[in-house]
């Protein structure tokens, strides 16, 4: 059984290792890994096509990194009503965007961060994106096109009339894609009355909408604003393609502490956790594989012991939560790679 060793210095300056033991998937675990690789594999081709996009756009606008105003990840004021627990998350209402929009099974939130990665790729801090002139799908398959931004597996189906493409397919996961995000405030859709193409040009509002509130067109962040910013090897390297929507929540939650808090470890609270962030117990697991990917640190408290059953002096102090720390260089590495290379580790472990 493979071992995490922590070191932490304490009292009068000695140090005191701890262990997070690891241990192997579970079958259920297991089987969900394994269609992991399946999706990851499936759409090798398309998410690399995806890629040379996203390097395509970040040297067009000289990018190194992207602004994203706070308020996206992390409420300033929680909801209210805080009879909520981790097994009943709050509405979606009282969630910021990035946790509104996760889903096992949608693209929103990676496509959303897709769309203000392009529009800062050809806008400067403090302005709005001059429109949007390109359409969903090409005429050929040269053609930019947001459809070449998203990577997918899909394979034809059906036949006859009833034949879809995986383009087909593609431009049907935009166009609900782009009618989810205008539910939420967070595009507008100027075309919306015309007979069909009704997503095409769509405009981005800004990304920290509250929805049934007027919302405004959006923005860069400038410096008068409340914005943490993430390397653009987030999308250049592949790794909004193939992170989880909860990895990719929890990845954002920890880049802003370090661009707040600086290069350490931070903790976040239970309560902070579900009413500022909107994250439940479970989605915060995803920590775990963060950590196997390198992309975290995580630290648990300190006062736990060896077997990791027990905290010390529980009674008296609790237990703390795990303390995370983003890890900026780990994004450097190419995503699908490192992300076939740890299921596979973790499969062999059965």
């Amino acid at each position: 059984m493979g071992v995490k060793i922590f070191a932490s210095a304490f009292g009068n300056g000695g140090v005191r290792r701890f262990l997070d033991l690891s241990r192997a998937p579970t079958a259920k675990e297991a089987a969900a890994l394994a269609k992991r690789k399946d999706r990851l594999i499936d759409a090798g081709k398309s998410r690399s096509e995806a890629m040379n996009e996203m390097r395509r756009l970040a040297d067009t606008g000289g990018l190194e990194e992207i602004r994203l105003r706070s308020e996206f990840i992390r409420l300033a004021v929680p909801p209210t009503r805080t009879d909520y627990s981790d097994r009943s998350v709050p509405p979606s209402e009282d969630r910021p965007p990035s946790t509104r929009l996760m889903s096992p099974n949608g693209i929103a939130l990676k496509f959303l961060l897709i769309a203000l990665f392009e529009a800062q790729s050809r806008t400067k801090p403090g302005q709005k994106p001059a429109g949007n002139s390109t359409p969903l799908i090409g005429r050929s398959t040269s053609d930019i096109s947001w459809s070449r931004y998203i990577a997918s597996g899909a394979r034809p189906s059906g036949k006859g009339k009833h034949r879809m493409s995986p383009a087909n397919k593609k431009l049907r996961t935009l166009r609900e894609t782009i009618d989810r995000l205008e539910k939420e405030d967070l595009v507008d859709c100027p075309n919306r009355s015309a007979p069909k193409d009704k997503q095409e040009g769509f405009l981005l509002m800004r990304e920290d909408a509250v929805p049934g509130r007027t919302g405004d067109l959006y923005k860069v962040p400038s410096e008068d604003d409340d914005y943490f910013t993430v390397p653009t090897h987030l999308f250049t390297n592949g790794w909004i393609y193939v992170l989880e929507d909860s990895e990719l929540a929890l990845l954002l939650i920890a880049t802003r502490m370090r661009h707040k808090y600086g290069d350490t470890g931070h903790r976040i609270t239970a309560s902070t956790r579900l009413l500022n962030y909107g994250l439940s117990r479970d989605a915060f697991y995803a920590h775990q594989m963060l950590d196997n990917l390198k992309l975290l640190q995580v630290l648990p408290d300190e006062a736990r012991w060896l077997d990791g059953t027990r905290v010390e002096n529980y009674s008296a102090r609790g237990a703390k939560p795990h303390s995370l720390r983003f890890l900026p260089e780990g994004l450097q590495k190419d995503g699908p790679t490192a992300l076939l290379d740890e299921i596979e580790y973790q499969l062999g472990r059965i």
